[in-house]
């Protein structure tokens, strides 16, 4: 596989009369699957497919994708089993990191002093967003921006962070 790509996932079977690819997604790379209105399916003969998506639907742990009515029956029948990718610049938004990594990583202050652990990544347009289980029973909501990312660490299972304060968004569970 090319290294401009990355795996999130591999259709387990497909209903080729409605269209529709179930996916099993990686782990931790189901926010990739949300806003998407294009699939990329890397066939057993290595070509790339590119498919635009009408809708995308969960069930029992697998994303439903439902394809546009252009993409022929035989087509969606030839993608049972292939491997689906996405740009490395969807899951890599800070150097090599996929932003499906980030789930866990616990979250620090450029002091040292923790601040909780990431427990989602949402997809956005504008910029991903971190879900932080804070100490006690807070939960933290801020994006992955530069002014506020100092560095992720993946050897050391970190994301550490300048102040939060102007960006994040604070509840309780």
């Amino acid at each position: 596989m090319d290294a401009d790509w990355i795996r999130i996932g591999r259709v387990r079977s497909v209903n080729a009369a409605r269209r529709e690819l179930r996916i099993v997604p990686e782990d931790g790379c189901e926010p990739l699957f949300g806003n998407s209105e294009w699939i990329h399916v890397r066939l057993a003969d290595e070509r790339l497919l590119r498919c635009r998506t009408t809708s995308v639907r969960w069930h029992a742990g697998s994303a439903l994708v439902l394809l546009s009515p252009g993409v022929t029956r035989e087509t969606v029948a030839r993608t049972k089993g292939a491997f689906v990718v996405a740009p490395a610049g969807d899951g890599d938004r800070f150097g090599k990191v996929r932003i499906c990594d980030l789930i866990g990583l616990r979250v620090l202050r450029v002091d040292g002093s923790v601040l909780g652990t990431v427990k989602d990544v949402y997809p956005t347009r504008g910029s991903d967003v971190v879900e932080v289980a804070a100490t006690g029973s807070k939960t933290l909501l801020f994006p992955l921006v530069e002014p506020l990312v100092e560095t992720v660490d993946m050897n050391r299972g970190v994301l550490i962070v300048r102040d939060t304060t102007p960006y994040a968004v604070e509840y309780e569970d």
